[in-house]
């Protein structure tokens, strides 16, 4: 169906297929990272062209709504019908998979062979659709690079984060219809001056266990049997943090006192040990590429 791009703008999708015929081929469904506030499909990075013909496999991106669109929890805030707002993103991300199921195989892809993989903030969807209501039999085998099941928020710590974001807003009595009056460009702002406020906290976004959307926390839900017949491929990227100091010139220019500094604050007593561990596995390499090491670690 048509998409009225002014409502729906962040959500789309992109499918590579090396033939629209009848051949069922394994469909791979990417959800990108970015820490739930950024990031997008369309990055050169996930073209899926190549990987498509090359594995025979039909593959499909994704967008999904982010940061403040996508995991603002209005639930305990403005009206308990609401509660399904801190987890937008992740129902886009269902809803994508969703429309996967019923027209992949109009692309040559088999709906019934499907495989969601996703890096960073994307392994944290991946790991928490793992076990969400609304996802179930939408896919079939799954895999999570550098993340996990346990990225998700509590209630409470969700309304805070809001309450807090309706005084960066100067909003004194919240409701649904102020929220939607105000310039994307001002909750965005907002929120970002959120995120600055809780940088040491980790991420500032993440999907809510509600009642609603997520009816319990989808690490216990994995433990207690849920997604027993999901087969996973699980790791981390060896060298993640380099991706970091690719756009930050400060890291690349870690002297030795930053590298201990950083490494006493990850690992306080241990960080003396560590860093001749280090030093032993890597040799006589700069500040910088030891600290990418031992963060790529942690």
């Amino acid at each position: 169906e048509p998409i009225n791009t002014d409502e729906a703008e962040c959500l789309r999708l992109n499918v590579w297929t090396p033939r629209c015929d009848d051949m069922r081929r394994p469909v791979m469904v990417w959800i990108h990272g970015g820490a739930f506030v950024a990031g997008t499909s369309t990055s050169p990075w996930y073209d899926g062209e190549r990987f498509a013909v090359d594995h025979d496999v039909v593959m499909v991106s994704l967008n999904y709504r982010l940061g403040v669109l996508g995991f603002t929890y209005l639930g305990d805030v403005i009206d308990p019908e609401l509660n399904g707002s801190g987890s937008l993103g992740i129902q886009d991300a269902a809803a994508a998979l969703r429309w996967v199921k019923e027209n992949i195989a109009h692309f040559g892809g088999d709906p019934n062979n499907v495989t969601i993989f996703g890096e960073s903030a994307g392994a944290m969807s991946v790991g928490t659709l793992l076990t969400m209501p609304d996802a179930r039999g939408l896919f079939h085998k799954a895999i999570l690079q550098s993340g996990a099941a346990n990225n998700v928020m509590s209630t409470n710590t969700a309304a805070r984060h809001t309450n807090e974001l309706m005084g960066l807003l100067g909003l004194d009595h919240v409701t649904l219809d102020a929220l939607q009056e105000l310039p994307i460009e001002v909750l965005i702002e907002a929120h970002q001056a959120l995120a600055a406020a809780h940088a040491r906290e980790g991420l500032i976004s993440a999907p809510v266990v509600d009642g609603m959307v997520l009816d319990r926390p989808p690490l216990e839900a994995v433990e207690q049997g849920a997604a027993n017949d999901i087969p996973l491929l699980i790791g981390t990227n060896q060298d993640e943090w380099r991706l970091f100091a690719l756009f930050d010139p400060v890291i690349m220019a870690t002297d030795e006192p930053g590298l201990v500094s950083t490494l006493e604050t990850l690992l306080s007593d241990k960080a003396a040990a560590a860093l001749a561990t280090y030093r032993q596995r890597l040799g006589n390499v700069s500040p910088a590429v030891l600290l990418a090491s031992a963060m790529s670690d942690s």
